[in-house]
């Protein structure tokens, strides 16, 4: 009877036994599958860590690489300032130098200007008072004088070929405003001597010299037409 009895605590034992085996090998199949997931997640974590690194690195480079071009063109600009604040340093000097040249030219300009209009203003003030002079003998020389709206002096003589007293000789001279020189326009008959004349007219200044001059070379063609004719 107690063998019986133990024989069926002994079945009981294994059978709880076996029950508390199975379930602890359930648990441990699931720990197991658990690690696994586990294990395979952090290598996935893993990969996936060592490919941000290298997307990382990459990035650290080129960010090293655009620092390096941006400090030599920050080095360069900086170089550029220096360069500017000298010539900003020196600009006050320039400007000076520059205004005192624009003054000493403008003098020199207006200075000149004046000068020459004052000569010319005394040359065709002098032609003028010459011409009031010269009408006075107009009728006595066959002299007249006409001023026309380029300001050219035209003088015309009568009188001077004998053959034909109303023959009209005539000089047209001007004073130039830029240079305030006598200018020949105009001479008929034409005179091989007029350029001497007027050359002669510019450095003595002498208009009443000039007419009687000029006078007195249209005599001396119109006596040689005379005699070339007869």
């Amino acid at each position: 009877m107690q063998i019986q009895n133990l024989q069926t605590d002994i079945n009981v034992v294994e059978g709880k036994l076996d029950s508390w085996v199975a379930a602890n090998e359930e648990v441990l199949e699931n720990t197991r599958n658990g690690h696994r997931r586990v294990l395979q997640d952090a290598h996935g974590n893993i990969q996936q860590l060592r490919q941000q690194q290298k997307d990382y690195a990459e990035q650290g480079s080129k960010l090293r690489q655009r620092m390096t071009t941006e400090k030599e063109r920050e080095n360069k600009l900086q170089d550029e300032i220096n360069e500017v604040k000298k010539t900003e340093a020196t600009l006050p000097d320039i400007l000076d130098e520059s205004r005192r040249r624009i003054q000493k030219l403008k003098s020199s300009a207006d200075s000149e200007k004046e000068g020459v209009e004052k000569e010319v203003a005394r040359r065709t003030s002098q032609v003028e008072d010459l011409s009031t002079a010269v009408e006075l003998y107009r009728s006595r020389l066959g002299l007249r004088f006409e001023c026309t709206p380029e300001r050219v002096m035209r003088t015309i003589f009568t009188m001077i070929d004998r053959t034909m007293p109303e023959r009209e000789f005539v000089i047209g001279v001007r004073v130039e405003e830029a240079s305030g020189q006598y200018q020949v326009l105009e001479c008929n008959p034409q005179l091989a001597e007029m350029d001497e004349l007027c050359q002669t007219l510019n450095t003595t200044n002498d208009f009443g010299g000039f007419i009687r001059a000029v006078r007195q070379k249209f005599q001396e063609k119109a006596l040689d037409q005379a005699g070339r004719s007869s």
